[in-house]
């Protein structure tokens, strides 16, 4: 199963649109988080294989917070892929971004710059 988890409720209906016709709904629960929290269900941690966050750590009011809840909700040894646009997050905050997933208690494990975006994978200790 694939958690799919948005602030925004126009995201999460943007995307049960697209499975529908794709017969990959049933695949797929959709969850609206709050803008300080992923607000999932201790149901969840430890239970997760990967996490990806694409294009959203800098719009995180607390991203050490949110580092935490995914490495809460990874099993050990899970991967989190992070991506962010280049035009907007500088190397300088990308370095950070990754010293906080870290502080997290995420490894990281590889690092790039794409045309489109700085990312990077990280895998929980333990």
């Amino acid at each position: 199963m694939v958690l799919a988890v948005d602030v925004q409720e126009e995201m999460l209906r943007i995307l049960r649109e697209k499975l529908g016709p794709e017969g990959l709904l049933s695949r797929i629960k959709t969850h609206r988080c709050d803008p300080d929290s992923l607000t999932l269900s201790p149901d969840h941690d430890g239970k997760i294989d990967a996490a990806f966050t694409i294009f959203v750590v800098h719009e995180i009011p607390d991203a050490a917070k949110l580092f935490q809840e995914i490495s809460t909700l990874l099993v050990p040894g899970g991967l989190l892929f992070i991506s962010e646009p280049p035009i907007i997050v500088s190397s300088k905050e990308f370095r950070y971004t990754l010293s906080l997933a870290q502080e997290a208690g995420l490894q990281l494990v590889e690092r790039r710059l794409f045309f489109v975006n700085r990312a990077a994978v990280l895998r929980k200790e333990g």
